[in-house]
């Protein structure tokens, strides 16, 4: 099972919100923008980049950034990631039917 992650609202209080690629260098890393949206939107490994999409690109901060490579880094030592909540079938039912997405939709 792949373990994912996405954007906490604590983003916004862990520092001032920098390029995903800006962030990235500055840690020694050489990345493109293609590279971050990636990052940002499928993850790597699994595990999502937390970060904003706002006119400048994807954007993070440095604490959540270097989160991210930390957890990416027990990935690689063999630690298990936090894997989000299952959800059942009659859960999944009800967000559906609240985004008039159910089965009583047509």
């Amino acid at each position: 099972m792949r373990a994912t992650r996405t954007l906490s609202p604590a983003l916004l209080t862990q520092g001032p919100i920098r390029r995903v690629v800006d962030v990235a260098a500055a840690r020694g890393l050489k990345i493109g923008a293609k590279t971050a949206i990636r990052w940002s939107t499928a993850g790597k490994r699994g595990i999502r980049l937390p970060s904003l999409r706002i006119s400048e690109g994807r954007c993070t901060t440095a604490a959540a950034f270097d989160a991210w490579l930390q957890l990416l880094a027990e990935l690689d030592a063999g630690e298990p990631a936090s894997a989000p909540a299952p959800i059942n079938d009659a859960e999944a039912e009800r967000i559906l039917e609240a985004h008039g997405l159910g089965r009583g939709a047509r």
